[in-house]
């Protein structure tokens, strides 16, 4: 390139320039490379403008250098920035070289940088007919903006357009409303918060960051407005599920009120007649419930009404303890008039309250009041030291009679013997007291554990020796039947073990107590029913029994005698009507005990609880009167399909009206009546009716 460039300037007007800078054009067969750093030579610009071609194939390709200000360079199109200036203009060789390179270090900062801001950059003075580059930036800016806002307004106005919004909006709310209707009404916040989440999901569901949404926002509120539509319904399947579930627990709880009551009711403690009353209530609340926070308000009050039950014996021992420490101080000490006055107080709140919350408060009070009896106890340490021991002692004998091992309790009787007589201040003789009764409360426990097997174990044995000894022999298929299947492991057996299974408290094992002592009870009454010929339609003996042995002499009772099929309703202690009936086969029996009514159901259509293809499964049955007698699906109810009623019909037999395979055995666990019957009891019974099955 240099030396072409040569040969220009010889032939122009500027000789003489030429002549004083050919010696270094001589030596300049190539441009010169210069750093990146390099700045503008000021031997370059001696002269005030200069005039250089850049190319020797386009000598229309030229620029100006100037000493008087630095270069500015703009790209323009093609791939090297131009300008043109008159050709007569020329430059020398060396300087030549020297602004050449000085402008191919500008064009290529412009391509590196894209603008004219590098320090390196130069004026390039541009073709004349190149536009401005700032008037085209702003005019493309503002066309740019205006079209935004205009493209920012239509989606706003998509996206916002209530033929979408309105509908979402509505199925929302609706959502909204059915979550506060079913808070409103109790179902449990745990219950509902799959669906709460769901609807979190979907509130936040819309494509925001999607351009098509904006666009064409249709769909997106489409789809999330039949999301929001689904979530009605399952809804409402956790309002019937949780009403289902509660309605379950709370016939239960009064399954376990009525254990408690009857056994308050065999062994008079406490204001019983009341609580006797509060389980009515709850029975009329069960009637009419329908919600979810009715079931929860008759569980609640159900099982505190228990508890408190279950808390009367324990209390009323420690009564008679304060009874006896008291009666054996003097009588003209101070300290203990006012102690015996609190006792007086405590015994009376004892006999007649049936609120829950007050009888635990008065729990709190009588240990409170037996522990300031104590400290006076010590001025008569030796009356009841020896009083105590002998207590322990009974204790002890007592859990050995039950199998249970008692080497821990008798170590530390022995104990408590060796620290009495060590005893000499009053000090160490109320900590000797103290220890004595700690040391019995401790096996309180271990007793009502104890009992509660051995009379278990003790009823099993009883069902099995007796099932062996009494058979019932079927003519219908020539099979050998125990009459007391319901109290098997098949029956109410299976209940019983599976209460002491779950045990862990001294209530839960009081419990299962009582319900072993009157199972065992309810048993003997069968075996001596199973061999009583009296008519079933008049007053059995052992209706009379259990009549007086679980005071229901004044109630309304339906009594169910298993071995003769039969029921009789009393009134008062008064044999009012009579029917025969088909209580559960040998696989499902029912339930003997002492139950009241848990539910009433006119119409009712019974589903089966056994799986499609099971031999017990049964399809959907419309029933026009049942009693529920126990949780699980026992009732008292007509049949239509059945016309063979009474002794034997509980096992394989022949039907009157034809044999099916829904007749020609006993019932599912139920007590089944004649329409007519049933009809009739349902009519002249209500919640507050007693079932005695035995």
């Amino acid at each position: 390139m240099a030396r072409s460039a040569s040969s220009h300037v010889m032939n122009s007007p500027a000789s003489k320039l030429h002549m004083q800078e050919q010696h270094h054009s001589s030596h300049t067969d190539a441009p010169m490379q210069s750093k990146a750093n390099d700045q503008f030579d000021p031997v370059v610009n001696e002269e005030s403008d200069e005039t250089v071609r850049l190319s020797p194939i386009d000598p229309d390709r030229t620029i100006r250098v100037s000493r008087k200000r630095p270069l500015k360079a703009r790209k323009v199109a093609g791939e090297h920035a131009e300008v043109t200036l008159p050709k007569d203009g020329l430059l020398s060789a060396n300087l030549y070289l020297r602004a050449s390179e000085i402008a191919r270090k500008q064009i290529a900062s412009i391509e590196l940088y894209g603008n004219s801001t590098h320090p390196l950059q130069k004026e390039v003075v541009a073709h004349p007919a190149a536009k401005k580059p700032g008037i085209v930036s702003l005019t493309t800016a503002i066309c740019l903006s205006l079209i935004l806002l205009l493209l920012g307004y239509g989606a706003y106005t998509n996206v916002h357009d209530p033929r979408y919004t309105i509908q979402v909006d509505q199925k929302r709310l609706d959502v909204e409303k059915r979550l506060a209707h079913a808070h409103d009404i109790g179902v449990p916040a745990s219950a509902l918060q799959p669906v709460v989440e769901e609807k979190q999901q979907i509130d936040q569901s819309l494509p925001w960051f999607s351009p098509a949404f904006y666009v064409s926002p249709g769909s997106a509120y489409t789809t999330q407005a039949s999301q929001y539509a689904r979530l009605p319904g399952k809804i409402q399947n956790v309002i019937n599920t949780s009403n289902q579930q509660l309605q379950e627990q709370a016939q239960q709880s009064l399954q376990q009120f009525q254990i408690a009551l009857s056994r308050r009711n065999m062994q008079p403690l406490g204001n019983s007649q009341d609580f006797q009353q509060r389980f009515s209530t709850d029975q009329l609340l069960m009637g009419s419930a329908h919600e979810p926070r009715n079931y929860t308000a008759i569980i609640q009050d159900a099982n505190n009404s228990a508890h408190a039950l279950n808390q009367l014996e324990p209390m009323s021992q420690q009564l008679t303890s304060m009874k006896t420490l008291s009666d054996s101080f003097q009588q003209n000490n101070p300290k203990i008039q006012t102690l015996q006055q609190h006792y007086q107080e405590d015994m009376h709140t004892f006999q007649t309250s049936s609120d829950p919350a007050e009888l635990l408060r008065l729990q709190g009070r009588i240990q409170t009041h037996y522990h300031q009896l104590m400290l006076v106890a010590t001025q008569n340490f030796p009356i009841v030291y020896k009083a105590r021991i002998a207590e322990f002692q009974k204790q002890i004998n007592l859990l050995k009679s039950y199998g249970k091992n008692t080497g821990q309790y008798v170590q530390l009787l022995k104990n408590d013997q060796n620290s009495g007589p060590q005893a000499h201040t009053d000090n160490a003789k109320f900590k000797v007291l103290q220890q004595i009764d700690t040391d019995i409360a401790s096996m309180h426990v271990d007793l009502v554990q104890g009992q509660a097997k051995h009379q278990v174990l003790q009823f099993h044995q009883e069902v099995d020796s007796w099932a062996k000894a009494h058979p019932y022999h079927d003519a219908y298929d020539d099979q050998d039947y125990p009459l007391n299947a319901g109290y098997m492991k098949q029956g109410i057996g299976t209940f019983l073990d599976d209460d002491l299974r779950n045990a862990s408290s001294e209530d839960d094992f009081k419990m299962v107590s009582t319900e072993a002592e009157n199972a065992l009870f309810n048993l003997h009454m069968l075996e001596k029913d199973g061999s009583d010929t009296t008519a079933y339609n008049k007053v059995h003996a052992t209706d009379t029994q259990l009549l007086q042995h679980y005071n229901l002499q004044h109630k309304q009772v339906l009594m169910v005698s298993l071995a003769g099929q039969s029921l009789r309703f009393y009134q008062n202690g008064q044999l009012q009507q009579a029917y025969q009936v088909v209580t559960g086969r040998q696989q499902l029996p029912s339930l003997p005990g002492i139950w009241q009514v848990l539910d009433r159901k006119s119409p009712a259509i019974f589903t089966s609880r056994e799986p499609k293809g099971s031999r017990y499964w049964f399809a959907p049955t419309p029933i026009k009167y049942a009693i529920l007698y126990h949780y699980g699906g026992y009732f008292v109810h007509d049949v239509f399909w059945r016309q063979t009623f009474g002794p034997g019909s509980q096992f394989p037999h022949q039907d009157a009206g034809g044999t099916t395979a829904d007749n020609f055995d006993g019932s599912h666990g139920c007590i089944n009546l004649t329409e007519k019957d049933m009809a009739w009891i349902y009519a002249h019974t209500d919640w507050n009716t007693t079932i005695v099955v035995y």
